[in-house]
């Protein structure tokens, strides 16, 4: 019975260990977000995923669900904005297209939070598998190393710190992922591994942050063709460095319809020139903010705390490798040229988040054309802490190598005696030392002098596990410190989402209007408030039998509208405010650049053009002293009853403009001005996307009136025929004769939609040959594949 005991432990132990990266990363994976799923309705929820992510993401599932793969977005900035091209959305992401079968009742904010945790949970149990497999197979670390590098780089607080901004973990994630596969590709060449081995590239493509996937894909071609040429080069160095190029390409030719037309809308968006200050310098840390390699949990009010970190760990490792230097010995290793290539990468990245200190901000600026002109450039850090965790890992190799034990012993009793001394006065002084140094800061310590303990008692793989483990240990705090801490902070975010609240506002707009769609202006000033957000209507919209709400702001107005809309809209200015963007200005003047409130901003709107097109609703500050008192004059208090209260001095109230004689139809979408006493219109219907259709009877020539933001993109149709619209007054119009009338408004993008051909063919594909990898199907895989190809020509000549 014994011995069949043993038998079975050791034949399970034998599969696990067989299967290391793969049980390695579920453990890890499965105790970074255990408590994450716990309180999945509250982590996610906070800065800029309340305002704009999560929103968003229920805007795109149910977009999808209706077949709306592009268009104009018609809930916010009064439709000016191409909400499928916008650079900052995560819009095409494979992910979101098996998430676009998910019943409408199920978008609710906990199930969307849900979503995403699962999203990021199963990326970077990925990320983790894959590169444990990176550098095991292809970079030659041992075991140890790679799972030491693979933890401390896929669950790394950098990370943590940018869960509030849903897509810019999904590339530093996905990186990894597509080295591995471009190296695999050279050594394991066929059609079916490349199409496959494309998919990670085409997931970085439309990853949501046009500036991080350029990056890496630049940065990834670089290392492709080091590897081949410089690591580990062999004869036919320059067939392989093609062959794992070749994955980059084949996404590359998907997606370039697609970042052409994102290119060519952002002309449109962002016209003006982008400054060095606005980009290199606006958002640049401290060099001061360099002592936070210490620990991250030094109190200190310093600009900055996320950007460098080694933390008691990897110090540990700095001090010891300084210590225990052989360069005789160190350059024959077999990781002497990653290291250099490593410290040279993260250097230059590390340097540019300087501001005006350093002078490699300014070349990072204007040598690196779209990737120089994101404002933030430490959020390049998250993917390339990569490099970091190669330079400790190898030299944690070389310390572990060639133990120096009375070095090592040295150390250790400096390291104990000033780990003694910071207790002692925490303990029992009030001086600034208590301050700095809080509890977790002597707790990251305490692992670290473990760690070097280890290094003494210990083999070296034990030593390194120990790291791994002590590293992953003081992210998990984070981790579940951040869960448990913001409960209480985002119950304002939160409240808003609750369907107290949505059915409060949707009997509201219900009771006092009947159109299909309302049409509101939001000038409650401040763009992340809680109680009404300015991308509310992509939340609120697909709740289930709720009415449509349309506004005339939104979110990232230079990312998200024509300018053309914000020049036209929002042209008043007060000559006491600093002007801020042209569509908004700041209340108080910042004294400094890390002192911008983007809560401090009043709009003003255009009248006449809210006027034409029958703005119904009004949501402002009663008590703000800068509310544009030419829009006031036109709110209805006649009737107390069609007030709503959103908080003491927050109100939604009904607009009374004055209406045209003539007008005889506008339900938000259009309107119909005639002269006839008989009209009639039916059969309304529209995806909310790219198609407006209706039937329409008039007993006189009439006016059709699309009430968004012109589109060079839209065509008009009458009776299935082209027609040429006017623009007056920055509306576009159709006259239409009397009698019965087919109408309907289309936005179509040729460009686009060779992308959607490309992308959609491009999965067909894969699978089709994942089909065929079906034993049973495997005998009819030539009748199948004749079939296929008959139906596919018939596709392409159907919609050529």
């Amino acid at each position: 019975m014994k011995i069949n005991i043993l038998n079975q432990t050791s034949i399970s132990f034998n599969f696990i260990f067989k299967r290391k990266f793969f049980f390695s990363s579920l453990l890890f994976t499965f105790l970074f977000y255990f408590q994450a799923f716990k309180f999945y309705p509250f982590y996610l929820v906070e800065q800029d995923n309340s305002f704009c992510w999560l929103p968003q993401l229920v805007n795109v599932i149910a977009l999808l669900k209706k077949g709306g793969f592009y268009g104009i977005d018609f809930f916010t900035w009064g439709g000016s904005s191409e909400f499928f091209l916008r650079p900052n959305l995560l819009i095409y992401y494979p992910v979101l297209l098996f998430l676009a079968i998910i019943p409408i009742k199920f978008l609710s904010i906990f199930k969307i939070s849900f979503m995403i945790t699962l999203i990021y949970s199963l990326h970077s149990f990925f990320c983790c598998y894959f590169l444990q497999k990176l550098c095991k197979k292809f970079l030659k670390f041992d075991y140890s190393s790679s799972l030491f590098i693979s933890i401390g780089y896929t669950f790394s607080f950098l990370f943590i710190s940018k869960f509030i901004f849903f897509t810019f973990n999904l590339h530093a994630w996905l990186f990894p992922i597509g080295i591995y596969f471009a190296l695999k590709l050279s050594y394991n060449f066929s059609i079916k591994n490349l199409l496959f081995y494309s998919l990670p590239f085409l997931m970085i493509f439309t990853s949501g942050y046009l500036p991080f996937s350029i990056l890496s894909i630049i940065i990834i071609s670089l290392l492709i063709f080091l590897y081949h040429f410089y690591l580990f080069p062999t004869k036919n160095y320059k067939k392989n460095i093609l062959i794992s190029l070749l994955p980059i390409l084949v996404a590359s030719i998907i997606a370039f319809p697609l970042y052409l037309e994102i290119t060519k809308f952002h002309k449109i968006a962002f016209p003006g020139k982008h400054s060095l200050f606005d980009t290199a310098y606006f958002t640049s840390f401290s060099p001061s903010a360099l002592i936070n390699m210490l620990s991250k949990s030094l109190s200190l009010p310093l600009h900055g705390r996320n950007l460098f970190y080694l933390g008691p760990i990897g110090f540990s490792i700095l001090i010891l490798f300084i210590k225990n230097f052989k360069k005789d010995y160190f350059i024959k290793t077999t990781h002497y040229k990653l290291f250099n290539i490593s410290i040279i990468i993260y250097l230059i990245f590390l340097l540019s988040c300087f501001g005006s200190y350093s002078a490699f901000s300014d070349l990072f600026y204007y040598f690196t054309g779209p990737i120089g002109k994101m404002h933030s450039y430490h959020r390049y850090l998250t993917m390339i802490n990569l490099f970091l965790f190669f330079v400790l890992a190898i030299m944690l190799n070389h310390i572990t190598d060639i133990k120096n034990y009375p070095k090592i012993k040295k150390i250790i009793f400096g390291f104990l005696s000033i780990f003694i001394i910071l207790l002692f006065l925490k303990n029992f002084t009030n001086g600034f030392i208590s301050k700095i140094f809080n509890e977790q800061f002597f707790i990251e310590y305490f692992l670290a002098f473990i760690f070097l303990m280890s290094l003494l008692i210990y083999n070296k793989n034990i030593s390194k596990t120990l790291a791994t483990i002590f590293i992953f240990s003081i992210s998990l705090t984070t981790m579940y410190n951040h869960s448990n801490n913001i409960l209480s902070s985002n119950k304002n975010n939160l409240e808003v989402y609750k369907t107290s609240f949505l059915k409060k506002y949707n009997n509201y707009f219900k009771k006092n209007s009947t159109k299909e769609l309302i049409r509101y202006i939001n000038i409650v000033p401040g763009y992340r408030i809680a109680t009404f957000p300015k991308n509310y209507p992509w939340f609120f919209n697909h709740q289930k039998s709720f009415t449509k709400i349309s506004s005339f702001y939104g979110y990232d107005a230079h990312l998200a509208t024509d300018f053309n809309y914000r020049m036209y809209q929002f042209i008043n200015v007060i000559p006491d405010l600093t002007p801020g963007f042209i569509e908004k200005y700041p209340i108080t003047k910042p004294q400094s650049n890390n002192e911008v409130n983007f809560d401090d901003y009043c709009f003003f709107p255009n009248v006449s053009v809210l006027k034409d097109i029958g703005t119904d609703f009004i949501i402002f500050q009663e008590d703000f002293k800068y509310n544009d008192l030419n829009l006031i004059k036109y709110v209805d208090f006649s009737d107390k009853n069609k007030i709503l209260k959103i908080t003491d001095n927050q109100i939604i109230a009904p607009l009374k403009f004055p209406k045209d004689p003539l007008e005889k139809f506008n339900n938000g979408y259009i309107k119909i001005l005639s002269e006839g006493n008989n009209i009639k219109v039916h059969n309304f219907k529209t995806n909310q996307s790219n198609y407006l259709r209706l039937n329409y009877y008039s007993d006189k020539p009439s006016k059709i009136y699309y009430l968004f933001w012109p589109n060079k993109h839209l065509i008009f149709y009458i009776n299935n025929k082209k027609a040429l619209p006017n623009i007056e007054n920055n509306i576009m119009s159709i006259k239409v004769n009397e009698g019965n009338n087919k109408i309907l408004i289309k936005y179509y993008n040729p460009i686009l939609f060779l992308f959607l051909i490309f992308y959609f063919c491009y999965f067909f594909i894969l699978s089709f040959i994942l089909i065929l990898q079906i034993p049973y199907l495997k005998n009819y895989s030539n009748k199948i594949k004749l079939i296929v190809f008959i139906k596919l020509n018939h596709f392409v000549k159907k919609v050529t």
